[in-house]
């Protein structure tokens, strides 16, 4: 699952279900797979770098619930449209530049604005590969490294869903139903290439 995966789903699933319980549901969802992603990039991230980057992470998530936690589903929808839209351009315009910027931006606001993004719209894995892209981390290096950054704020970012009051029963139990599906796509992308060279020493 990871990032990716949030950014592309969150606008579909808005389309046809409220955005409190699809946010809620989707941070379930990457929730469970978090474990999966780590085991699939196998200890390549920089932990250092996961420490620099949490703390200012959990503040815009604290910053994120409190923005959405007051807000209607019309306008909770707009912003997640808004906020998916604005950041898979800038995802767009990054992969059609074709190179990493020259200098990484300052960790802790590319932080704290990943947290937000993360809480408003699961599209905080682009906020956060700005400032990766730029470190001495390689491929595998930055995409672990996020998956290990995410993986650690996920919980509170599900505690914060929780304390809004957006994780019910029903949910739960549709988090449940959906598991299996999520475990065998996972292992189809783990025997991958890609994935198992990720794996390797």
């Amino acid at each position: 699952m990871g990032g990716g995966i949030g950014l592309a789903l969150t606008p579909v699933l808005t389309s046809f279900l409220a955005p409190q319980p699809t946010l809620a549901l989707i941070g379930l969802l990457l929730l469970l797979s978090d474990r999966i992603s780590l085991w699939l990039y196998g200890r390549r991230w920089n932990a250092a770098e996961a420490r620099r980057l949490v703390p200012a992470m959990l503040v815009g998530i604290g910053l994120g619930g409190w923005l959405v936690a007051g807000l209607s589903a019309a306008a909770l929808r707009q912003g997640m449209g808004g906020a998916a839209l604005l950041f898979g351009l800038v995802q767009l315009a990054i992969l059609l530049r074709g190179r990493a910027p020259s200098a990484a931006p300052s960790a802790p606001p590319m932080a704290v604005g990943a947290g937000v993004a993360s809480t408003v719209a699961h599209s905080g894995g682009v906020v956060l590969g700005l400032y990766l892209v730029g470190r001495p981390l390689g491929s595998a290096g930055v995409v672990a490294t996020g998956t290990l950054a995410y993986a650690i704020s996920d919980v509170p970012k599900v505690g914060t869903y929780t304390a809004i009051g957006w994780v019910t029963a029903p949910l739960l139990l549709a988090t449940v139903a959906a598991t299996p599906f999520l475990y065998l796509g996972s292992s189809v992308t783990g025997s991958t290439p890609g994935c198992r060279a990720a794996r390797s020493p």
